[in-house]
């Protein structure tokens, strides 16, 4: 998990401020202050990003095991 203006770049791994599965992040980020949440991104394996909407789709999904 990194958040959402960490600028990327080379040193962009070393920024992470946060690991686990998926529905650990999800949850995680559920669980943040809601002005808070749009802070914060999901960085998946294969270079994709998720951003607050992807999330809280995520964790709003019947199946989500959150």
């Amino acid at each position: 998990m990194h958040r959402k203006d960490d600028g990327e770049g080379v040193l962009y791994a070393m920024k992470s401020i946060r690991s686990g599965t998926l529905a650990e992040l999800v949850g995680f980020v559920m669980s943040l202050p809601e002005a808070d949440r749009p802070s914060y991104a999901i960085e998946k394996a294969g270079d994709h990003r998720l951003g607050y909407a992807e999330i809280a789709a995520l964790a709003s999904r019947a199946d989500y095991p959150g």
